[in-house]
């Protein structure tokens, strides 16, 4: 069977220069409509298969793709031109490195059976109508108005609608169309937080509603339900891309959405989280 690493490296081969991620998108959508998810195209291209990325060699997949970070194309990665790999961890290294994953995905651990997913979505009963209408329209448009913004802010978190109301229209579209349009995947949830009233949270929120791609929100009772009894007092990039990647393998392995998942996960920890 063909893998989307065998499908990229021929592409790039046959490119013989720089491309972008959308260019690869659109190449196997092309060639192979609904084989793969766009996620998983995405992050192979910006991370998985990535040569030049330390961080990438934690994941044990073929690294093929170099990235260029000034302006975000990608080209076959040739020792003669872009020099000896010098990001593969040695020996240690990734010894080493193999442990904090080991670590790191241990912290992520499901509560419950993945089959039970969709029991526990159904008997989640908050209406998410409306900020689930409103991303739709956002997605569509490339960028959230103010309006939605506020109404999608309210339905995470009420108390913070007075700071989040201090953000004008223009700059609510011209962030969050940021957010929704860039390929760079810390650009896409950092540059939320420079609204006012916006934190980490509330900035997967928008995501999760907003954007093509499937990202899950950043909840203390999401957390629980994956075994995460104290939510960070910080959140920060690497927290996020690991929570991401976890929720994006766990809903592929359960055969269910995102919005499902989110919804099994809250509705779990408010039937099963002990008060404090």
């Amino acid at each position: 069977m063909t893998t989307v690493a065998e499908v990229m490296r021929a592409y790039l081969q046959s490119a013989g220069g720089k491309v972008t991620v959308d260019q690869i998108v659109h190449h196997f959508n092309d060639k192979f409509h609904g084989q793969w998810q766009e996620s998983t195209i995405r992050d192979g291209a910006t991370f998985d298969f990535v040569v030049n990325n330390p961080k990438a060699y934690k994941e044990g997949r073929p690294k093929f793709v170099f990235r260029n970070y000034d302006d975000g194309t990608l080209e076959l990665y040739d020792e003669a031109v872009h020099g000896p790999n010098k990001w593969a961890p040695s020996i240690t290294d990734k010894k080493v490195t193999e442990v904090e994953e080991t670590r790191a995905m241990a912290n992520f651990h499901l509560r419950f059976s993945a089959d039970d997913i969709p029991q526990w979505a159904g008997n989640y009963k908050d209406s998410d109508d409306t900020p689930t209408r409103l991303g739709k329209m956002a997605k569509a448009r490339g960028f959230i108005t103010r309006e939605e913004f506020l109404a999608i802010g309210k339905w995470k978190s009420p108390r913070s609608r007075p700071h989040q109301e201090r953000n004008e229209d223009e700059f609510v579209r011209e962030v969050t169309g940021v957010a929704l349009g860039t390929t760079g995947e810390r650009l896409r949830i950092e540059v939320l937080t420079l609204l006012d009233g916006v934190d980490w949270p509330t900035a997967s929120v928008l995501l999760h509603f907003a954007h093509h791609e499937r990202y899950p929100i950043l909840d203390f009772r999401a957390l629980w339900s994956l075994s995460i009894e104290q939510a960070p007092s910080q959140y920060d990039f690497e927290f996020w891309s690991e929570y991401t990647r976890f929720c994006r393998d766990l809903a592929d392995r359960a055969g269910v959405d995102m919005r499902t998942l989110d919804r099994a996960l809250w509705e779990y920890s408010k039937e099963n989280q002990p008060a404090e």
